[in-house]
């Protein structure tokens, strides 16, 4: 079987500050989504993959620092200083990573943990094997 990634799914539980802040702050733009879906909710589009957004009052926060050893959704940057300044400029709390790789982490507002990792490109440092490139936009 070949698969293929279509969306990720995350739960938050009020809409509006979710959807702004992955609109306004990340710049994802927002795609149709079928008015016959019983629950309420946001698509957005993360170049040929899909982010959800689905309102849902059981959303509970990840506790402590964001870090890559909880869920997260991982989103790919090709310049990892403009990316790292833009979220620190928009009062976020960020941690890098320690993995060598050019990353760092944070919270959406619902509590989601976010990563954007540079487009590597390159060599993982603790395999000495290529990572699959991403294409990513500008920043």
């Amino acid at each position: 079987m070949n698969f293929t990634l279509h969306h990720v799914a995350l739960a938050v539980p009020e809409l509006e500050p979710a959807l702004a802040f992955y609109q306004d702050a990340l710049g994802l733009r927002r795609l149709d989504r079928p008015s016959t879906l019983s629950s309420t909710g946001a698509w957005l589009g993360l170049g040929p993959v899909q982010l959800h957004l689905i309102e849902w009052e059981g959303a509970r926060p990840q506790a402590g620092t964001a870090h890559g050893r909880q869920s997260h959704l991982a989103l790919c940057v090709a310049d990892y200083d403009a990316a790292l300044s833009h979220v620190r400029n928009l009062g976020l709390a960020v941690t890098e990573g320690t993995s060598g790789l050019r990353q760092f982490f944070f919270y959406d507002p619902a509590g989601n943990t976010v990563e954007l990792i540079e487009d590597q490109g390159s060599l993982s440092p603790k395999e000495g094997r290529k990572l699959p490139a991403c294409s990513c936009p500008p920043y």
